[in-house]
């Protein structure tokens, strides 16, 4: 986190619990086998199964152009019963949400992932 957070990237952490039915448009009903869902409000809610959709809606939501985010944080998976893969699990990453050329976008963030690693 360190060499991302270098960039001067914004740092964010989207709740936890995320609107089920924005996760269900963009990833279709296959989400909920695998999503942890819960009721709130009488809003269907789930679980943060990745980092994807919450950074695009917080993106979308500050209305910043250009913006480069890098985050880090648990992100949770349900698993079939006796599997031995792990339930919650971390994830890190950084965006890029600028005009350009995206192959040179996405050299960086390459670049930059494997100075980290």
């Amino acid at each position: 986190m360190r060499v991302l957070r270098s960039t001067g990237a914004t740092t964010v952490e989207p709740a936890a619990l995320q609107p089920a039915e924005v996760l269900l448009d963009l990833y279709g009903e296959d989400i909920r086998a695998r999503a942890f869902v819960t009721r709130d409000e009488g809003a269907e809610m789930m679980l943060r199964p990745d980092f994807t959709v919450p950074i695009v809606r917080l993106h979308m939501d500050a209305g910043a152009e250009p913006a480069r985010y890098v985050y880090s944080g648990p992100v949770w998976r349900r698993q079939d019963a006796g599997s031995t893969r792990p339930r919650e699990y971390l994830q890190a990453g950084f965006e890029v949400f600028e005009g350009g050329d995206p192959a040179a976008h996405d050299a960086e963030v390459l670049g930059l992932v494997t100075e980290a690693l």
